[in-house]
């Protein structure tokens, strides 16, 4: 796996839901690269060159307190697995909200929004290589949210004339796991490029795109992340062999881009 990035100082990034795992696997790329402010529900130990905001998105004077004095947001906060569909409200479309909000008042004019293929949970894979990265088929209250999410990035595009990405990640881990992973994995490094492809936006607008590394197997284009800079040169295949000796691997049974998610039976909670 290519861990080769740019070393240049470029500013300060504000990176919300910073404890996570995607935050937590490219911190270490991006620390000795960005200053980073680091927005966290509880304390966590910043390192040299990052420095620890403790808020909730659902917050509006927290969140707007952690944009204060940066260049660009990656924001990665949220719930990011399947549940009730009340408590997505504020964490996902509250708070993303929230997050654009505060950057267009502070003069922060790039942010990387994340949203998940779950957005396009019930599109076949055997149709997923040309699907637009709009594609809104959710299977799940996780993947209706992340559709909201988009149309509110979208929104706020528009309205303050900022450079928006909203990244649909596939799945972002150190390797890949599953059969499935090796067409949806996403390497941290290949996370940074599209990070660095956010700081040199030079341009407004709304930019949506599939986020993946340059994986053989991919099921969706990259041409929507190159057009924007976005180049991700890893590819999963380099560790095939050892997920394909994985007889066990139900992944590969999954017809759709929500996989195990699609088909739920999703009930009325109130």
């Amino acid at each position: 796996m290519s861990t080769a990035v740019k070393k240049t100082p470029r500013g300060r990034l504000c990176i919300t839901g910073a404890a996570g795992t995607a935050a937590t696997l490219i911190r270490p790329l991006l620390r000795h690269r960005y200053d980073l402010t680091l927005f966290t529900q509880e304390p966590l130990d910043p390192h040299e060159g990052e420095k620890n905001v403790v808020g909730d998105l659902t917050d509006f004077d927290d969140v707007n307190r952690a944009v204060a004095g940066t260049d660009a947001v990656v924001h990665l906060g949220g719930i990011s697995s399947e549940g009730s569909f009340d408590p997505m409200i504020g964490a996902n479309i509250t708070g993303t909200h929230h997050v654009l909000t505060a950057a267009a008042r502070r003069g922060v004019q790039r942010v990387l929004v994340a949203s998940s293929f779950h957005a396009a949970g019930g599109l076949p894979i055997t149709e997923a290589g040309t699907a637009a990265p709009w594609h809104a088929q959710p299977t799940s209250f996780y993947g209706a949210s992340k559709v909201a999410v988009e149309a509110v990035a979208a929104a706020h595009a528009h309205a303050h004339q900022l450079a928006v990405v909203a990244a649909r990640i596939g799945t972002i881990l150190p390797e890949p796991r599953t059969r499935r992973h090796l067409a949806t994995w996403l390497s941290p490094a290949d996370f940074v490029r599209l990070i660095d492809a956010l700081v040199d936006l030079q341009r407004p607008g709304y930019f949506p795109l599939w986020a993946i590394s340059a994986n053989s197997r991919r099921w969706v284009s990259l041409a929507p992340g190159r057009a924007l800079g976005f180049v991700p040169v890893d590819d999963s295949e380099q560790f095939s062999e050892a997920v394909l000796a994985n007889v066990d691997d139900p992944s590969g049974q999954w017809g759709t881009l929500g996989g195990p998610w699609h088909g739920l039976l999703i009930k009325d909670e109130r």
